[in-house]
């Protein structure tokens, strides 16, 4: 027979937690070097592709007026409106 209100379990506690112990600096100072570099390159890459993409007028970001202005009115046909 068995019974279902006595079961053997151990309840967590905060005696099971993991104490950090031993210098730890180190590995959070190399940690934080990996992760810094990897925001460096990323930032440079992102800009590097950025600027080649400028560069090369594959963006346009209409940063102002066109650099042709509009042909002259003379030279633009105007369209009839169709009435119905």
């Amino acid at each position: 027979m068995i019974l279902l209100g006595l079961v053997d379990r151990c309840d967590a506690h905060m005696n099971e937690l993991p104490v950090p112990c031993g210098p730890w600096d180190i590995w959070y100072s190399d940690k934080q070097s990996y992760y810094n570099k990897v925001l460096a390159i990323g930032t440079f890459w992102f800009l590097f592709s950025l600027g080649m993409m400028i560069y090369t007028d594959s963006l346009f970001l209409n940063f102002g007026p066109p650099a042709q202005p509009a042909p002259p009115s003379d030279m633009i046909e105007e369209c009839e409106d169709l009435d119905s």
